[in-house]
């Protein structure tokens, strides 16, 4: 079963043409994670987990003391949570969204 799926960018025209090297686009299938279970050696496994809402405080430590990236990660969004700007922006970015799907 694959749970992700990498794409390139190619000419319409010219099908075997590829138009960069530089970029690849991965569609990760969330849902098909959740059906395997959490293996913490592999860093899509950790990086899906960080990202979900009910990760636990154990968890999340975890997670942290294993990766660095996500250890950096979590200490920005800390960061940026305690910025009064950053958040008076943010709160004006959602009311934003709510006003405009009506």
């Amino acid at each position: 079963m694959r749970r992700t799926t990498i794409c390139f960018l190619y000419e319409d025209e010219e099908k075997s043409y590829l138009l960069t090297d530089s970029l690849e686009l991965h569609y990760i299938e969330c849902p098909k994670f959740q059906e395997v279970d959490f293996n913490i050696d592999d860093p899509l496994h950790r990086r899906l987990r960080f990202l979900e809402q009910d990760v636990t405080p154990e968890q999340l430590q975890e997670l942290m003391k294993v990766d660095e990236m996500i250890r950096e990660a979590e200490d920005r969004l800390n960061q940026l949570a305690g910025d009064e700007v950053t958040r008076r922006i943010d709160l004006q970015r959602i009311e934003s969204l709510r006003r405009n799907r009506g």
